[in-house]
């Protein structure tokens, strides 16, 4: 089917389909505890600073509708902002506490 047949929708639902099966991957490999080339919570902080910035732009500089500065904050988006701060503390809390295998100068 070409892409430009796919309404808004259809996009919306097939990202969401592949950022479950994404998330129930992970949880597999968390749950299996397998070795990681990444030290553990390095890519949950690098996800929540993405949400930090995605929703301080969408909050604060490009607020939806006319005129921009009739709308208000509601208290979903202070939720979400602290939902993606406290991802992003775990995030580096987690990833501090394993010590990463340094190589020898000049190694890639």
């Amino acid at each position: 089917m070409p892409p430009e047949l796919l309404s808004r929708s259809e996009i919306v639902a097939a990202v969401g389909g592949i950022l479950l099966a994404l998330a129930i991957f992970l949880t597999y490999i968390i749950l299996r505890d397998h070795e990681l080339s990444w030290p553990r919570g390095e890519v949950t902080a690098v996800v929540g600073i993405t949400a930090i910035g995605l929703f301080f732009y969408h909050g604060m500089l490009d607020r939806p509708g006319e005129p921009s500065g009739q709308i208000s904050l509601g208290i979903g988006w202070f939720g979400m902002m602290l939902g993606a701060l406290l991802i992003f503390g775990d995030g580096a809390l987690r990833s501090s506490q394993v010590e990463r295998r340094r190589k020898p100068p000049g190694v890639l």
